[in-house]
């Protein structure tokens, strides 16, 4: 945060609440991460919709809320914005203890779902108009304007009215808006879902490579998990008020703390399985080796497994860890094919094989497999439980 926003904060009271911005101790703060959300929780009335969440967000990262809805990313984003009070717990920007001050006392830039331009404005002034009520010199306005046109790749669209402008465009416009008084960070409240995919894909990608090229630190709230992997340094997934998990896009496909995460995050196969002794379980009425199963509570638990890691074997093959299982259905999906298989006793299984594979195996409705099930690939979790 500038200096001249340090001085800018209020201290007036708001909310009943001390609104002044208290300065945490400056030799802390120079390693603290850029965003401290401390035991933040929201009621609205019996209903809670944030359950002491807490997290940290370095300076320059680009993190994503992932969640159904209702599960309170966005109110989390619009406690960090001062659109809404937290019942309970802190918020720490960059050094200042902001949890109770209002949004035009935070250093932050926004951009919602809806565009939010001003219609009877143009394409300039919509981005001109955070600056001009920051009392910037015409000029140097100008300047700015022409700057983040040209890095939103309208450089020629200043003149229009957000009404010429595609859906697309628009957001850029609002990007650019959020963007033009240089705050440190940037709230992105479901940008894209208004979008069609195709401009949805282009635009999460233009968006990342203007995030990277200014260095903003950046928080994203969206349902669309093919976006926060491809978008997020981190994500943050959320369900009924609480974090499941935070990690990077691989750690959080590739080692989900929790059944709800395996599920929401991609697609993944769940089994019914016994322990059967260390590092073995009983699954299907055959023994299966796994890495561990020290941490599941009782006997019975669920293996996990992603359908592109299991492995097609030849019929006659001796490995371990092998099922058996009939075609049911091949839905083509480009490059690959996920296929849909039925075993023994109502074993039901997802594997997504290449088309090099279904082709040279004729594999159809209909056609019995063999699939390994790779130890290095099983997760188990509780039956009872969304702890792994």
């Amino acid at each position: 945060m500038s200096e001249a926003r340090r001085a800018s904060v209020s201290t007036e009271p708001h909310n009943s609440q001390p609104a002044a911005a208290k300065v945490v101790s400056h030799a802390a703060s120079k390693t603290a991460p850029y965003l401290q959300v401390h035991d933040l929780s929201k009621k609205y009335g019996d209903f809670v919709a944030l359950n002491q969440v807490s997290l940290n967000v370095s300076e320059g990262e680009f993190i994503c809320f992932l969640g159904p809805s209702g599960c309170g990313k966005t109110t989390l984003l619009r406690a960090i914005a001062g659109l809404e009070f937290q019942t309970a717990g802190s918020i720490i920007q960059d050094g200042l203890d902001v949890s109770w001050l209002p949004p035009n006392k935070r250093d932050f830039g926004i951009v919602f779902q809806s565009y939010a331009l001003f219609p009877n404005l143009t394409v300039a002034q919509n981005i001109a108009f955070g600056l001009q009520n920051l009392g910037v010199a015409k000029q140097e306005i100008g300047v700015t304007v022409a700057k983040l046109l040209d890095n939103i790749g309208l450089p020629d669209a200043g003149n229009k009215y957000p009404g010429q402008l595609s859906g697309g465009q628009q957001q850029r416009v609002a990007l650019a808006r959020a963007l033009a008084t240089s705050p440190s960070l940037l709230l992105l409240d479901e940008p894209l879902s208004a979008l069609d995919a195709q401009v949805r894909v282009h635009l999460r990608q233009e968006i990342k490579q203007l995030q990277h090229q200014l260095g903003v630190t950046t928080i994203m709230v969206t349902h669309d998990q093919e976006e926060a992997m491809s978008m997020a340094d981190r994500i943050v997934v959320m369900n009924h008020g609480h974090i499941e998990q935070i990690g990077t896009p691989q750690e959080i496909y590739q080692n989900p703390a929790s059944v709800f995460v395996a599920r929401f995050v991609g697609t993944i196969n769940l089994i019914p399985c016994r322990v059967s002794g260390p590092e073995r379980v009983e699954l299907n009425g055959m023994q299966f080796h796994v890495p561990t199963t020290n941490h599941l509570l009782r006997h019975e638990g669920q293996l996990a497994i992603r359908p592109e890691d299991i492995e097609l074997v030849e019929d006659d093959s001796s490995e371990a860890n092998l099922l058996r299982a009939e075609v049911e259905s091949v839905e083509f999906l480009g490059s690959f094919a996920r296929i849909e298989l039925r075993g023994d006793n109502a074993l039901r299984l997802t594997v997504d094989l290449s088309m090099r594979q279904i082709r040279s195996r004729q594999i159809g409705a209909g056609t019995a497999l063999t699939l390994r099930l790779p130890p290095a690939s099983v997760h188990l979790f509780n039956t009872d439980s969304a702890t792994a």
